[in-house]
């Protein structure tokens, strides 16, 4: 075990193996509490708690390798957040694809279900010429940035047109 972790943590970031193996054993507790933390929430859509301590491992691999001492923290603060962190990301990414999987398994455009050809052309009518070049430049799949650009507008008004057109589109589909 390390007897001055500070000066593991040096040999680690030069890239001694024996220092980050040493650094990963005083760091394991750590790694297990956070792993045991995140596992609830996540083991329903997937992920073992072997997955999760590569991800933390992996986190905290990257917290040796970034770590500054001159920010005034301690290495084991920025290591715990760093798994933190990660641990978060990977449930937000969990969370993520379980609203993607559980939504209808339909095409979608603009984050509406694809439509039949006679609902696109009464959406075609009620839409602005402004609204329309948005409308199929977005289905074309440009950004909204690249619309702005390509249009001579500002990019708050594309996404303003982009709002009008999400309204519109749910009075037809919805019969309001």
């Amino acid at each position: 075990m390390a007897k001055n972790p500070n000066k593991t943590l040096e040999r680690a970031q030069q890239g001694d193996p024996e220092a980050t193996t040493e650094l990963f054993s005083l760091y394991r507790p750590m790694l297990t509490h956070a792993v045991t933390l995140s596992y609830p929430g996540l083991a329903d859509v997937g992920y073992s708690r072997e997955d999760l301590m590569q991800e933390a491992s992996i986190a905290l691999t990257r917290a040796i390798r970034c770590y500054d001492p001159e920010r005034g923290v301690t290495f084991g603060a920025y290591a715990r957040r760093c798994v933190r962190n990660r641990l978060a990301s990977v449930a937000r990414s969990a969370a993520s694809k379980r609203k993607k999987t559980a939504a209808p398994a339909e095409s979608t455009v603009m984050g509406t279900p694809l439509i039949a050809k006679e609902q696109l052309q009464n959406l075609d009518r009620m839409l602005t010429d402004y609204e329309r070049r948005v409308f199929y430049m977005m289905t074309d799949g440009y950004k909204p940035a690249e619309i702005a650009h390509s249009l001579n507008k500002q990019v708050k008004s594309v996404y303003n047109a982009i709002c009008r057109i999400k309204i519109k589109a749910a009075r037809l589909f919805t019969g309001d």
